[in-house]
């Protein structure tokens, strides 16, 4: 499994057939190709990360007395990035209706975090020890600019899916997840314009900013943590959606009146789905702010020396307000979900072997009239896998809009599902990487479904 940016991060086993309660965030339609009588993933959990900001290794990085962030942050001159994904999930099930056998149902519960950032274009190399050379080598870009978002949210969904055509040939199935969502928090950051100068021309060793607009919110939950019940009112309930198909060309059966007894041993199938579209909506905390200009001309090391003596947001904003214009942010403001659309192609090699082609593509922009989206990176997968009925290896290869190539691995060994999104974070610091795990039971009839292991 690799470089996921969609909802399970469980990318490896894309397309199989065995895995339909792991895959219903990826392709709502999946239960109505599941072999098994019902499907529980008991549990599961998994984190990505990929960005061109900073190179880690989180098995290393803690071994060390102290960090110093300069051996970790990624050189040159260029446009940077980050996303940043967490998902935990709690008790998906999965079962076929038993005297309709065409429906499959399913319930579950998400909690998700997803972090993106995008728009910063600055220079860095080794020799800026300190904020205040990190600006005067960036005094002259205009370019100065960044935003981020971040939230954290649980999801309990209701998913049915259905086979609404098939004959000896083909097989076409459709599915929906009814989702309700709720806000545990969020943050958002976005600078329109940053600059600095250096001003020592007319007085010695000081640089200042000359420009600075945008503006910080975050969720007004967020100012009650010492409430132990604080992230249960992030956001008001709303409302999320997933839709889907899948259209799977079948093996034709060579002798009339005898079924194929292996639900694996297809020829080919075509996936498509949108999944998480929808919104929350959040009321500012009190120490949310806009900044639109300055008040007066401050050496950066000044402003760095005052930010040390800061030990929250409230005295942070009251040492930058004699600095800049600042004014609080009010009412409301909502953030999408990181909706994406996903198109895929399954092929039988034969021998129990596969191999699944699949696209995602942003799709942040159908939440209209948001006032930020949380958006992904676009990504094609291709994942060759060999699997069973209880045995699974998955091999995908990821390469995602910004250019990056990712190469993982995962297995499944009955119930025990276990991946990582690249092998690169694991033996030195890299800028992308992760791991995932799940639990999941099925539930097969007691008749030989097929001559699987």
């Amino acid at each position: 499994m690799v470089g996921s940016v969609d909802a399970q991060q469980f990318n490896g086993v894309r397309g199989s057939v065995f895995n339909s309660v792991v895959n219903t965030s990826s392709q709502p339609a999946s239960g109505g190709n599941m072999p098994a009588q019902w499907s529980l993933e008991i549990l599961g959990a998994g984190t990505f990360w990929d960005n061109n900001i900073v190179r880690f290794n989180p098995l290393k990085i803690w071994k060390k007395d102290s960090i110093d962030l300069s051996r970790y942050l990624e050189k040159g001159d260029k446009k940077r990035y980050a996303m940043v994904k967490g998902n935990l999930h709690i008790l998906n099930f999965l079962f076929r209706l038993p005297k309709h056998q065409d429906w499959a149902v399913g319930v579950g519960w998400n909690i998700r975090s997803h972090t993106y950032g995008d728009n910063a274009d600055y220079a860095y190399d080794n020799h800026m020890r300190t904020a205040k050379e990190f600006f005067r080598q960036n005094a002259l870009n205009d370019s100065l600019t960044g935003r981020a978002v971040n939230q954290q949210w649980a999801a309990w969904y209701f998913n049915a899916s259905k086979v609404v055509k098939e004959d000896d040939y083909s097989k076409m199935t459709v599915g929906a997840s009814l989702k309700f969502i709720k806000g545990l928090g969020a943050e958002v950051v976005e600078v329109s314009k940053l600059k600095a100068k250096d001003l020592s021309g007319s007085i010695p060793n000081y640089t200042s900013f000359i420009k600075a607009k945008g503006k910080y919110g975050y969720s007004q939950n967020l100012d009650n943590m010492d409430n132990g019940k604080a992230l249960l009112h992030g956001s008001p309930l709303s409302i999320g959606l997933d839709v889907g198909f899948v259209y799977t060309d079948k093996t034709p059966v060579l002798i009339p009146g005898m079924e194929d007894e292996n639900p694996a041993d297809y020829n080919w199938k075509l996936s498509v789905a949108l999944t998480d579209w929808g919104r929350l909506k959040y009321t500012f905390g009190q120490e949310s702010r806009q900044v639109d200009g300055l008040k007066s001309l401050q050496d950066i090391t000044n402003i760095h020396r005052m930010m040390d003596e800061t030990g929250s947001l409230e005295e942070i904003n009251d040492t930058l307000r004699h600095v800049f214009n600042m004014s609080p942010q009010e009412g409301t403001f909502t953030l999408s979900l990181p909706t994406m659309f996903h198109i895929g192609f399954d092929k039988n090699i034969g021998r129990h072997f596969y191999l699944n082609t699949h696209l995602g593509i942003d799709a942040s922009f159908l939440n209209f009239g948001v006032d930020y989206r949380n958006r992904s990176l676009s990504y094609l997968m291709v994942t060759p896998r060999w699997e069973k009925k209880r045995i699974g290896v998955y091999v995908p290869a990821y390469v995602n809009e910004k250019g990056r190539f990712l190469l993982g691995a995962a297995v499944r060994l009955g119930p025990l599902m276990l991946g990582v999104h690249d092998f690169g974070w694991i033996f030195d610091k890299t800028r992308s990487g992760g791991a995932y795990f799940a639990l999941v039971i099925n539930g097969f009839s007691q008749k030989k479904e097929c001559d699987c292991f």
